[in-house]
Formats: C-alpha cells, structure tokens, sequence
C-alpha cells in the first residue's frame, strides 16, 4: 500500500501547471498482525471486572493498530474497510474459553462496534470475527493509528497468554489534483 502512495505523489509532484491527474489506489485484503499481545487471565485481573455469569468474566484488550494516514489526508475520497478479525493463541495457549467476543473502533471513548461472535462451536487456538458488512474505520484512525477495543468473554483461563492479532482490510483511495 505506501508503495502505491510513494507512486500517486511522485506522479502528482510531477504535475505542472494548468495539469490534472488523478490517482485511484486499491488495496483489497491488507492485513496488519499485531505480534505477541498479552491477553490477561484471572491473575492480571482486577475489580471491577465484569461478571455476566457466576463463571465467566470478561477480559478487555486494547489493539493499536498502526494505519498510513497519507491514504486519509483531506482531498482524498478514501476508505478503510474492516474485512475482519483473527486472534491466535500462542504457546499451546487455547481460546477455547471464550463464549462471547466483541471488537470495536473507539474515538473519544464511544464505542462503534464493528464484530461480534457467540460460539457456536470450540474456536480452538484461533477465533476468527468478520466484519459483515465490512466497516469503515477510516473516522477512527488518529494520529497514523486505529485504536481498537477487544473483549473476550467466559471462563478466563488463570494465566495470561500471549497472542497475535490480525485485521484485514479493504483500502481504496482517489486522490485528485489540479493546477490552476
């Protein structure tokens, strides 16, 4: 993707006067994997934790997600589409506790959610949320980041783990100039 962007502004640095180009970029499945998050079990936990069962407590993740803000600058008809999810467990670690999840975009500390999942069936190491529709999260990205919300919910295993997480995206971006 940055290198579609160096392209779009070497070619729109070479535009001369009385010139219009356009540029339209895509970049369809762009993922991002966030390396070795701590997800925190029973033992990291402090009060108050949410309990929405007398066995399951719900353990909350915040992801940064780094995101090139050059595909948002004003002038530019963008979007960043969340396509999904994926969490994996590390190190023998399972997700098999898990009953409920939830993933959303935070800005000024309001939610917009963007996947859940119930189970339905044992996630194993590695459970997997789209985004149905795909949302866009262009709004959300602030300073070259997307702050995400995770929340895992059920009987939390008593050690945490570690474990990679992973959003794909569609991006698409038109950028037009014109000297005049």
């Amino acid at each position: 993707m940055r290198r579609l962007l160096a392209i779009a502004a070497a070619a729109l640095g070479s535009a001369g006067c009385g010139d219009f180009l356009s540029f339209e970029a895509e970049a369809p499945n762009a993922c991002v994997t966030l390396v070795n998050v701590h997800i925190p079990g029973l033992d990291e936990l402090t009060l108050p934790y949410s309990l929405p069962s007398p066995n399951a407590r719900t353990v909350r993740q915040t992801f940064e997600v780094p995101l090139d803000e050059s595909v948002l600058s004003s002038g530019n008809e963008s979007s960043v589409l969340l396509v999904s999810f994926e969490l994996h467990a590390k190190d023998g670690a399972s997700l098999s506790f898990v009953q409920s999840a939830q993933l959303a975009a935070v800005l000024d500390s309001t939610p917009f959610v963007l996947s859940t999942y119930t189970r339905s069936a044992d996630p194993g190491s590695t459970l997997t949320m789209p985004c149905d529709p795909p949302k866009d999260v262009a709004p959300y990205v602030r300073d070259g980041k997307l702050l995400l919300q995770g929340s895992l919910t059920g009987a939390v295993p008593a050690m945490g783990f570690e474990a990679d997480a992973t959003f794909c995206f569609d991006v698409s971006t038109r950028v037009a100039t014109s000297d005049s």
